[in-house]
């Protein structure tokens, strides 16, 4: 699995409840033909990430078909968990200087959406 380009949106909590910043990743990933996991259609995984100072973690993911955005379901391996956190720490140490917000943004009805990053 190898991730080749990603988006992230900043998930704005209205209430105020919920401690620490939430993001989802949209990240697209090419996978093996002989993997039981390809589809012709393309697969993109998506990521709910948490952050609150140092910690960082995985809150839940889906593989969705491009095409036709159903749910698939498989789960990551541990290699594969590594490599999708290590993606999102990326983003965060490239761009922390700047503010909380990894990228250029603009600003939607319900959350900031962020632009697309290709993977070097």
């Amino acid at each position: 699995m190898d991730i080749t380009s990603y988006t992230v949106e900043y998930i704005q909590d209205p209430t105020g409840i919920l401690t620490g910043d939430r993001y989802e990743y949209f990240l697209d990933i090419d996978v093996d033909e002989d993997d039981e996991l390809y589809s012709e259609n393309g697969i993109r995984l998506r990521v709910l990430y948490y952050k609150n100072g140092e910690d960082e973690r995985i809150l839940n993911y889906h593989f969705v078909e491009s095409h036709s955005g159903n749910i698939l379901d498989f789960a990551l391996d541990e290699e594969e968990e590594k490599k999708v956190s290590a993606c999102a720490e990326r983003t965060f140490l490239k761009h922390k200087s700047k503010s909380r917000f990894p990228c250029s943004f603009i600003l939607s009805l319900n959350s900031i959406t962020l632009f697309n990053n290709v993977i070097h």
